[in-house]
Parts: structure tokens; sequence; C-alpha cells
């Protein structure tokens, strides 16, 4: 399964409820109508609501190769006009897009409808949290099919998470300045001014929270909220 995994970025941020419905409702119709674009609707696409964003699981759907890409860029672009057209700054939102695949399972959840489940979908969130607003991140898998091929291969550039326990995330950050979406905000990476060297790949930390083990690193090295060095 491909996944495109959206979320809204600061969703409740200075927002009425009023407001973050008509986002949702943006948001909906402009994926379905991203999805529609590249194929028709039926059982071999899910739209897993997640609060504040969406997944669109597209089952089996291998053709053509970078089918979920298209859908994600779809996205972002129409936003992006979205954005242009609307009055109320409240109601003006980003949103970040992770995109990722994995052999998972279908599942029934407790309404009966159906649901997905595994390593997937969930790495596919865990991607889609490190991206910055109006970003695109990618899992390993979904670079390796696209980094040999012409369209995409000059716009990827990895990225390194750092992760709970000091694990290492490598995700991958597809980024083309010719595209609306992406030209207006530039290439926004920031530079960690602690670090003594720099890395031959950026990395991104994350947060650590909680358990002893945990602490002694906040003790070592103080995490920001959101870090990208490079």
């Amino acid at each position: 399964m491909r996944y495109v995994y959206i979320d809204v970025v600061d969703f409740t941020e200075g927002r009425s409820v009023e407001a973050q419905s008509d986002i949702l409702a943006c948001l909906n119709q402009v994926v379905g109508q991203a999805v529609m674009e590249q194929i028709p609707l039926g059982d071999q696409v899910l739209f897993l609501p997640t609060g504040d964003g969406i997944c669109v699981c597209l089952v089996n759907l291998i053709h053509p190769f970078d089918l979920d890409l298209q859908v994600a860029l779809s996205v972002l672009e129409k936003i992006h006009a979205a954005n242009l057209g609307q009055v109320d700054v409240s109601r003006r939102f980003e949103v970040r897009v992770g995109v990722n695949e994995n052999q998972d399972n279908l599942i029934l959840d407790i309404k009966g409808a159906v649901n997905v489940v595994g390593l997937g979908i969930n790495m596919a969130q865990r991607v889609m949290s490190l991206a910055g607003p109006s970003r695109l991140l990618l899992g390993q898998a979904v670079y390796e099919r696209l980094s040999q091929r012409e369209l995409y291969r000059h716009w990827l550039r990895p990225l390194q998470a750092i992760v709970k326990h000091g694990r290492r995330l490598q995700c991958y950050e597809y980024f083309n300045p010719a595209m609306a979406c992406f030209a207006r905000h530039g290439l926004r990476v920031a530079r960690n001014p602690m670090a003594e060297a720099k890395p031959a790949t950026p990395v991104v930390e994350l947060p650590l929270s909680g358990g002893p083990q945990r602490t002694r690193a906040r003790r070592q090295r103080p995490a920001p909220s959101f870090r990208i060095g490079s």
C-alpha cells in the first residue's frame, strides 16, 4: 500500500471552531479532487480521517509509478491556490505531507469500516510529522522508487531524524522551487549555531520526554522543540 499522510499545521491555534470546520471541509474537497484527477474513486482508495488531517491509502495502485507523489503535489498546489483566494486569515492554512509505502494489513474497525494497520502507515505518520509547513517528505522505500527517475532525482535531498533513544530515521525531502507551493517559502533549513561541525546529511532532532534514560540525554544535549541542522 502507498500512503499520502496530510496534517494541518497549527490547526487550533488562533482559530474558532467554525474556522476549523471550514478548513477541514476545504481539505476534504481538495484531497478528493486531487485523487479523482489521478484515478477514479473506488475500493482501492481509502480516506482515513486523523482529526486535523487525512491519510490517503492507495491499495495495490502501482501505476503510474509516481501516483502517490502526484496526489501529494496536487494537494499542496490546490491548498496554495485556495489560500490565495481566502480573505479570512484564520481560514488560510498550510499542511505537512508524508509519503510512504509498505505491505500492511487491511482490517475492519469498530464501525465495520475498512482500516489499515502496519509499519507503513505508522512510518507515513512519523515522516509527515518531521515536515515543515507546505513541505513534503518521503520514506526510504518511496525515495528508492523515485530517485532514479529523471523527473524527480534532482529535487530530492536526504534528512535524518533523531528520535527517542538516539535512534535515527532516514527520510527525504522533495523540493521543487518551480512549483508555487514551494517557491513562496524558499528552501527553509534552520541552522544549529551550537553545532561544531557540519554533518553530511541534515539532521532533524525531536524532543525527548519522560523516563530516566531520556532525562540523561536531555542533560547532555538540550533538545529544542524542533530543529533541522545542515
